[in-house]
């Protein structure tokens, strides 16, 4: 039996496995799973639970349509609006499995999140590759992840890495990671490069370090574009931040070249096979609430600035008011579509934090966007330490290595305090495969 929610507008939102599902976790009696419903599925009503006995991301495609349920409907009607909750079920569930009265834990705010609470007979948890709009959050420990260790920074944590990559370092190839570096008790960053020795990872020796957060790469143009976010003071007090930008034909090269406006993180940039570079960015305030994910093109690294970056366009539907999000980094997929690596961000009721990767695909050429999946949960990767009480759910993504077999590396810095690589189904394939 499987817990199937869809929309009718043409994807799967998101699926809890239960009982008798081939796969996930088996032997957890009682456990809890957290899920939401994406802000554009709220237009469609929702369709039922009904059975299958093996439901896999091949089985139900995340951009087909799916069959019209066979059960009774489990009526979760749209018709109140942002005030439905998981307690319209009206349908009881053949056989084994939850029941109605096991639905727990709706929100009414937008995140539109429930908990579905598992009987206490056996079950498994499986965790499809794509979610859209939102999250399952399972006990689940997934076997792939791996702690990096990283030592030469003088006890200091280190987090928010990029995806390894290679560059030029005074005239020789190698393979390195940025990251951000900090003390536990405060913010005081600083952007480094790491070289891989062993089960280390080790400050490159030589290589610039920045005053900068959450750093960030791409290359453009021949050159190796380096970014992170910059602290200031500000008039009045508190400090102002805003996005750096370095390039050079090697990294001992760099030189400052472009900044983004003041109050704005999550920059990207992409050439294009034209020339032409996407840039994405995240407007705050009037134009994108607590951060939206906005797109623009520029002609060539010269004309990147506030101006340009300002006229980006928002995709407005991307996140629920109370919701924020960015990019992280962007990959050019066969087809001419980019697959966009991200966060989504919320706050809780308690005011706690809580990150997960994402992933989507946009058109350069028409701004079309393809459904959000969300990656990874925190509870999925081994407990481990965090900067504060609040950020203990916190996954930032980092960098994503593709491989050549459906399978993808995901680098993401949690709790702001750690570093992890974590072995994921590739969410570029799906949309890889589309006809423009």
């Amino acid at each position: 039996m499987a817990v199937v929610i869809h929309s009718q507008t043409g994807f799967v939102d998101t699926q809890i496995a239960v009982p008798g599902l081939v796969g996930g976790l088996t032997g957890i009696p009682g456990a809890t799973v957290e899920f939401a419903l994406s802000p554009a599925s709220l237009t469609a009503p929702f369709s039922a639970i009904q059975p299958a006995p093996r439901v896999l991301p091949s089985d139900v495609p995340a951009l087909a349509t799916p069959p019209a349920p066979s059960l009774p409907s489990a009526a979760i009607e749209n018709a109140a609006g942002p005030t439905t909750t998981l307690e319209r079920l009206s349908a009881e569930l053949p056989g084994a499995g939850p029941q109605p009265s096991d639905f727990v834990g709706g929100k009414d705010h937008a995140d539109r999140t429930f908990q579905l609470k598992l009987g206490q007979s056996e079950g498994s948890v499986g965790v499809p590759a794509g979610v859209s709009g939102g999250g399952i959050q399972a006990a689940a420990v997934l076997p792939s992840s791996q702690k990096l260790t990283f030592a030469g920074v003088g006890g200091r944590d280190v987090y928010n890495p990029t995806a390894p990559f290679t560059a030029k370092f005074r005239g020789r190839d190698i393979k390195i990671m940025a990251a951000r570096v900090e003390p536990r008790s405060s913010e005081a960053s600083e952007a480094m490069f790491f070289e891989e020795a062993g089960q280390r990872w080790l400050p490159l020796s030589g290589a610039p370090i920045y005053k900068l957060q959450d750093p960030f790469v791409s290359k453009v143009d021949g050159y190796l574009v380096v970014g992170g976010v910059e602290t200031f003071p500000q008039e009045g007090g508190g400090l102002g931040y805003r996005t750096i930008f370095y390039r050079g034909k090697d990294l001992a090269d760099l030189k400052p070249f472009a900044h983004g406006p003041d109050g704005m993180k999550d920059i990207r940039l992409m050439q294009l096979p034209g020339g032409k570079i996407l840039v994405l960015t995240r407007p705050q305030g009037q134009v994108g609430g607590r951060g939206k994910i906005a797109m623009t093109m520029i002609d060539d690294l010269e004309s990147l600035g506030p101006v340009a970056i300002n006229r980006a366009k928002v995709f407005e539907d991307l996140f629920p008011q109370d919701e924020w999000g960015g990019a992280n980094e962007l990959h050019l997929l066969k087809n001419g579509l980019v697959g966009v690596l991200g966060h989504a961000a919320r706050f809780d009721g308690e005011g706690n934090r809580h990150y997960s990767p994402m992933a989507f695909a946009i058109d350069p050429a028409t701004g079309r966007r393809w459904p959000m999946r969300i990656l990874l949960m925190r509870s999925q990767l081994p407990q481990g330490a965090s900067k504060r009480p609040d950020l203990k759910d916190v996954l930032f993504s980092g960098g994503l290595v593709r491989g050549g077999s459906g399978t993808a590396e995901l680098s993401v810095g949690a709790g702001d305090a750690e570093v992890y690589r974590v072995a994921i189904p590739d969410p570029f394939v799906e949309f890889e495969e589309l006809p423009r």
